[in-house]
C-alpha cells in the first residue's frame, strides 16, 4: 500500500514528535483523510522537506505523530518555471493549477489581457488545489499563486526581460516552434511563459511583448485548450 503524504504548515525539522491540533489541518487529517492510529505517513513543507512519520497518538482534540526519519525527496526541478496564465473560466483555472502543479509549475500568475472574458477566481480553493496536487504528485515545493496581473502593466514594468539568468516567451501560432530552441531555453535557471485566453493575444500584446524582450514561441501546429497549454508545456521544459 502506498504511503500516504501530507502537507503541514508548519516547522518538521528538530522535532521528535509533532503536535497537531489547529482546527483546519486536524479537521482534514482526522475527519477528511480518516488517517489511523499506528498509520505510517510522509509528512512535508516547502522549507524543510519530507519526514517519514507514525500517528501515535488521535484524539477528538489533537494528533501527535511521531518522526521516524528524514526523507529523501529530488522530484523538484531544476529550472524554475513560473507560468501567466490569463484568467478563463474558474473550473478550468482550478484545471490550470491541478495539473500544472502536477506538471512541475514553481508558480502561477492570472493575468488580464484585452480578450479575456471572466475576471473573479476564487484564490483560498486555488491555494488549497496547489497543495492537494502538490501532496499527489510527490512534489515537495507548493506552487504559489499569485494575484491577478494585467497583462499590459506587467510587459511595461519590464520585470521579466531584465531578470537575470532567466528566459521568457509568449505562446502563439505566430512564432517559432519551442522544440529549436529548448536547449538555449534549459540553460537558464528561471523560465517565465504567457499563456492566453481562447482568443489568444491581440497582434498589440503580442507586439508588446516582443518589445520588452519576451520571445513569440508556438508549440506546434496543433491547437490546444487555454486550460491545457500551460501543463503541457511545463512538462515539456522540465523533461526535453
Amino acid at each position: 500500500m502506498k504511503t500516504r503524504r501530507f502537507f503541514l504548515p508548519f516547522s518538521l525539522s528538530g522535532k521528535k514528535e509533532l503536535l497537531v491540533a489547529d482546527w483546519p489541518t486536524f479537521n482534514r487529517l482526522k475527519n477528511v483523510l480518516r488517517i489511523e492510529p499506528g498509520e505510517e505517513i510522509n509528512v512535508f513543507n516547502s522549507r524543510e522537506g519530507e519526514y517519514r512519520a507514525r500517528v501515535n497518538l488521535l484524539s477528538k482534540e489533537k494528533i501527535v505523530l511521531e518522526i521516524l526519519e528524514k526523507k529523501e525527496n529530488k522530484s523538484e526541478p531544476e529550472i524554475k518555471v513560473n507560468l501567466f496564465q490569463s484568467v478563463i473560466k474558474k473550473d478550468k483555472f482550478e484545471w490550470v493549477v491541478e495539473k500544472s502543479t502536477e506538471a512541475g509549475v514553481s508558480s502561477i500568475t492570472p493575468i488580464i489581457t484585452q480578450r479575456t472574458v471572466k475576471t473573479n477566481l476564487n484564490f483560498e480553493r486555488l491555494k488549497k488545489i496547489a497543495q492537494e496536487a502538490t501532496e499527489q504528485s510527490g512534489r515537495i515545493l507548493v506552487p504559489q499563486i499569485n494575484e491577478i496581473l494585467d497583462f499590459e502593466d506587467l510587459m511595461k514594468k519590464k520585470s521579466l526581460s531584465l531578470k537575470n539568468n532567466s528566459f521568457s516567451f509568449l505562446l502563439d501560432f505566430s512564432g517559432k516552434p519551442i522544440r529549436e530552441v529548448i536547449s538555449k531555453i534549459k540553460k537558464f535557471e528561471e523560465v517565465n511563459f504567457f499563456v492566453g485566453p481562447e482568443g489568444g493575444f491581440s497582434e498589440e500584446e503580442i507586439d508588446l511583448a516582443k518589445n520588452e524582450g519576451v520571445e513569440i514561441l508556438s508549440f506546434g501546429p496543433r491547437i490546444f485548450r487555454s486550460e491545457t497549454i500551460g501543463a503541457v508545456v511545463t512538462a515539456f521544459i522540465l523533461n526535453v
